[in-house]
């Protein structure tokens, strides 16, 4: 299996929002719904032929618009207050409901039969680039070897990790 990997956007990463509970019973927020649509949409032409079903590692770098307090240029020197590359986003949401929308998206649009099959994965936040629209980066590859072997690349060397 090949790694998938791809840029979407422009779309404003969004955390995963909690069911609501109305008069007709449980819903999503129309405003969740609509993300996912127009997620889905993006992500169409980037999913394989058929789902992947095995182990996998999903990657996803979300990236937010940058505010324009952060874009700041001193008229003297005419630089600008804050790195022009990306910067990193520290602030809510949460990268651990990041993921979630974006992993059930993909389970949806066929990419993998299910999202247990997820065994690993990293995942960030940032703010854009000055002048650069805010987008989803993914790389899906499969998790081939064993798991002392991706638990030692992550670092954790000096844990008593049996083969």
């Amino acid at each position: 299996m090949d790694i998938i990997e791809f840029v979407v956007g422009p779309i404003k990463p969004k955390a995963k929002q909690s069911v609501r509970f109305g008069k007709g019973g449980a819903f999503k927020p129309k405003v969740m719904r609509d993300w996912e649509k127009k997620f889905a949409k993006l992500i169409r032409p980037h999913r394989p032929p058929k789902p992947l079903s095995v182990p996998l590692r999903v990657d996803i770098v979300a990236i937010y618009p940058r505010p324009k307090y952060m874009q700041f240029k001193y008229k003297k020197t005419g630089l600008y207050k804050y790195p022009k590359g990306m910067i990193w986003f520290a602030s809510r949401p949460d990268i651990v409901n990041l993921r979630k929308p974006v992993e059930d998206v993909m389970e949806d649009e066929g990419f993998y039969e299910d999202d247990k099959q997820i065994v690993m994965g990293t995942t960030a936040k940032a703010y854009a680039e000055i002048d650069k629209p805010p987008r989803i980066m993914v790389r899906i590859s499969p998790s081939e070897v064993l798991p002392v072997f991706e638990i030692q690349s992550l670092g954790f060397t000096h844990m008593n990790i049996e083969e």
